[in-house]
């Protein structure tokens, strides 16, 4: 244990230590010093990321500014003089029109697509109303024919001399009749004159289709304007032709007969064509016409001899020679040589 004494010895002996070994306790370590260097760098990365997310925004805000710049700059021309032209290409030829023929034929195509489009309402709408006509006249003359019927087998004779009924009830009843009758009568009439009217109509309608018709299936194709449906030679028998082609692949006559659409006997006459092309083609086999090379043999060379046929023929040449029995032997066996 220390005494007083030795307590105010070491403080007075502290007084004369080295200031810097004071600074180096009061000094951080490295590993300290590291991580503050550490956060001081994560500090300056999280602000140069900020600086990057604000440069991008900048970016992006520039990115924008330079579309609308583009498109401010694209801006659609108009062409004022209309006595400027432009080339436009029709087929295969390049064509220079002006400005004001531009104009012109646009307006012309609009005035003729609404003059089209108005027409065919027009006539949609006329069919309707001539479609109800129709209906309501069938319908009316329906029931007078209903009213009529019981009517139509009264013996007038023998009402008149029946004593129950009085000469006023049956003049009554005769003109009830007659009414009867005149109304079916009128509504018939007025049907019929109608259904007259609307088929003379229809053929008018018919017959321009028809001669707009021919004149597309004649008229000859141009680069300027083509023509799908041209058919070269068009006469009256190909008509005939196409119509009885028509009949034979399951048409009514009547549907072909009233057929006036050019696009239609323009592809019945396609398909007319290759039936015909193909009960043309007829299979043939191939016929090899290279000549047959002869090969000449001679019938005079003599057959080339066998070992056996030489020994037979050995075998008797000794046979004659000797005439032993051995000879004869020899000869006999030598005969199966061959066998």
């Amino acid at each position: 244990m220390l005494s007083p004494d030795n307590d105010g010895a070491s403080d007075f002996l502290k007084s004369f230590a080295d200031p810097e070994d004071d600074a180096s306790k009061k000094k951080p370590s490295p590993e300290a010093e590291g991580d503050d260097d550490t956060q001081d760098d994560a500090s300056d990365t999280d602000d140069s990321d900020d600086s990057l997310d604000d440069n991008g925004d900048d970016d992006q805000s520039g990115d924008e500014d330079t579309e609308t710049t583009t498109a401010d700059t694209t801006e659609k021309k108009y062409v004022a003089d209309d006595g400027q032209f432009v080339k436009i290409k029709v087929g295969e030829e390049e064509k220079e029109v002006s400005v004001k023929d531009l104009k012109r034929l646009f307006g012309q195509e609009a005035s003729l697509t609404q003059k089209s489009t108005e027409v065919a309402n027009a006539r949609k709408a006329a069919e309707t109303e001539q479609n109800k006509y129709v209906t309501s006249l069938s319908v009316l003359l329906g029931r007078a024919t209903e009213k009529a019927n019981p009517y139509r087998n009264i013996d007038w004779m023998a009402v008149s001399k029946d004593p129950n009924i009085s000469a006023e009830a049956a003049s009554a009843l005769r003109a009830e009749a007659q009414r009867a009758l005149d109304d079916e009568t009128f509504l018939g009439q007025s049907l019929n004159t109608f259904m007259a009217e609307v088929q003379t109509r229809q053929n008018a309608e018919r017959a321009e289709s028809a001669k707009a018709c021919i004149k597309a299936l004649r008229t000859e194709p141009t680069a300027e304007a083509p023509n799908p449906v041209y058919i070269k030679n068009w006469n009256d028998k190909t008509y005939d032709d196409v119509r009885s082609f028509g009949v034979q692949m399951g048409l009514s006559q009547d549907a072909v007969n009233k057929l006036v659409d050019p696009v239609a006997i323009k592809m019945m006459h396609m398909a007319m064509l290759f039936k015909r092309g193909a009960a043309k083609v007829v299979t043939t086999k191939a016929v090899n016409k290279t000549p047959a090379k002869i090969v000449k043999t001679s019938s005079s060379i003599a057959a080339r001899p066998t070992k056996g046929t030489v020994e037979q023929q050995n075998a008797l040449k000794t046979l004659k020679r000797s005439g032993s029995m051995d000879a004869a032997g020899d000869a006999f066996l030598a005969s199966f040589a061959d066998k």
